[in-house]
């Protein structure tokens, strides 16, 4: 969802200048901004998980997300709007890693069989790729 937050805003970067009453250059911070304190905060996410816990941090983000994406849609101004958008990055900066440990912790004692499998099926890929490489070059010279 942060993901796609992050480059859905784009398509509306012209409405939000005339909208706001604002030029360009002020706008492409809603992006800007957004996307800093998303990068910002990804290496919090380990700290806090062992600070306040996993549950704890992800539904704290997954509320602050959702409150700041409510804040962005009623934003009044485009500093209002950058203000918001740069808490809802530092959320969604959270919220990435945090599902990805969930996904990690459910799948428990599994994971490593789903992981050694993938592995494996990405080998037979590079050496499938790599034969036919070889023929093609091959016929070439």
């Amino acid at each position: 969802m942060s993901q796609l937050d992050a480059t859905i805003v784009n398509v509306s970067l012209p409405d939000l200048v005339t909208t706001l009453h604002a030029p360009f250059s002020v706008i492409q911070w809603v992006v800007s901004g957004y996307l800093l304190a998303l990068a910002l905060t990804l290496p919090l996410s380990g700290w806090l998980v062992g600070r306040i816990g996993g549950r704890a941090v992800y539904l704290g983000c997954f509320g602050a997300f959702t409150i700041t994406s409510g804040l962005c849609a009623l934003a009044w101004s485009a500093s209002s709007l950058i203000i918001f958008r740069l808490l809802q990055g530092m959320a969604g900066g959270l919220l990435a890693p945090m599902a990805q440990m969930m996904v990690a912790r459910a799948a428990g004692s599994h994971l490593p069989k789903v992981a050694r499998l993938r592995t494996h099926s990405q080998n037979k890929t590079v050496a499938a790729r790599q034969t036919a490489e070889k023929k093609t070059v091959g016929h070439l010279s």
